[in-house]
């Protein structure tokens, strides 16, 4: 059975090491006095965390094109002669092909989650699920490709002879431009913060090492937050505006522009950990060295709008996705317990390097 267990050990270390596997807490090795406490506890955490991200590929935002009809009738319904109206028709076509590169984000996390595990003599096995949101602010980034836009626009000018509306003649023009669009940094528009989404992970530790004051112990965690994204960013705004008056003074205006919604995101934790952890009556300090990786997937759609003269028509060009992969993997963390009672443990834990974070809980052995 040792033997079973220890070959179970190892090959949990040896997958977390291969894939460098850094998710939130770490926690310490549980503890009630001098004695290891057995069985179920559970646990109400609360942490921040902030971390350093960077986009490892380039990535393609739109490659497509789209055309939009639109046609508007403004003949009066209760007409007298000599009023005057049209049937105004219009055609928009776009065309786009950004990439993505460069890009380094700063990502914000908040959580609070209820942990619960269950504690033997080599193994504390934990799950976690609660809630979490994300918040990223770009730093910089690099963007290029092309943009194009062109339209025909007819208008079957009326008149009404007191009985009827009568054909009178009929207005046409066009137009249509293409330009390379480059852009880098500083960002003008950053990603907003997201709705609160579901967090939930899995993790073991494998005590090795115990002597009545003094415990090591491998700590192996996985996590998933999944979040919907309220974010916009501008990736040009608008790129072609119009304006004109008629020989009436009614003033006319246009605008054509594009941009990008990050609509959702799944961000993925794992860590391996080698935890040191003494005891000192009431209070259990520990402390130790991490590896982590842990990305962010983000899915978005670009889009452009037209507005003209109060009408706006909005149209989804393609959707995208990218991952930010976290730019250290090597973390340290440090930590203390302190035992009201027997039952009631108070827990705070601090981690830097590959994060700067922050976790605070309450556990109740059951």
């Amino acid at each position: 059975m040792k033997k079973a267990v220890v070959l179970l050990s190892a090959g949990l270390l040896v997958l977390s090491m291969c894939t460098l596997a850094g998710a939130g807490q770490v926690g310490n090795i549980r503890v009630v006095g001098e004695e290891k406490e057995r069985g179920f506890a559970l646990e109400l955490q609360g942490e921040h965390i902030t971390r350093q991200m960077h986009l490892e590929e380039r990535a393609t935002l739109a490659a497509t094109s789209y055309t939009t009809e639109y046609e508007y009738d403004y003949r009066p319904p209760d007409p007298v002669s000599g009023d005057t109206g049209y049937i105004y028709r219009d055609e928009y076509a776009n065309w786009a092909y950004l990439d993505l590169a460069g890009l380094e984000e700063i990502e914000t996390i908040d959580r609070y989650f209820l942990k619960a595990s269950y504690t033997t003599n080599l193994f504390e096995i934990y799950g976690k699920f609660g809630v979490g949101r994300l918040i990223s602010k770009w730093e910089h980034y690099w963007m290029e490709g092309f943009l194009g836009s062109g339209g025909s626009y007819m208008d079957d000018w009326y008149y009404h002879d007191g009985e009827e509306w009568i054909f009178d003649y009929t207005d046409e023009w066009g137009w249509g431009e293409e330009y390379d669009f480059k852009k880098e940094s500083p960002v003008e528009l950053g990603l907003e913060q997201s709705d609160w989404g579901t967090f939930y992970g899995l993790g073991l530790k494998y005590i090795f090492y115990e002597k009545p004051d003094f415990r090591v112990a491998f700590d192996a965690q996985y996590a998933v937050q999944r979040n919907k994204q309220r974010g916009f960013f501008a990736l040009g705004g608008s790129y072609r505006e119009w304006y004109w008056e008629d020989e009436e003074g009614d003033e006319s205006y246009g605008e054509v522009g594009f941009g990008a919604r990050i609509d959702e995101s799944e961000t993925t934790e794992m860590h391996l950990a080698l935890v040191l952890s003494g005891i000192m009556g009431k209070l259990s300090p520990y402390g130790g060295l991490k590896f982590s990786n842990m990305s962010t997937k983000y899915d978005g759609s670009m889009f452009v709008w037209v507005e003209y003269d109060g009408f706006y028509i909005e149209k989804t060009l393609d959707t995208f996705a990218y991952t930010m992969k976290q730019k250290d993997s090597f973390g340290m963390f440090a930590g203390a317990d302190y035992h009201f009672t027997d039952r009631v443990t108070g827990k705070f834990e601090i981690r830097i390097l590959d994060e700067t974070a922050l976790s605070t809980g309450l556990q109740i052995a059951m």
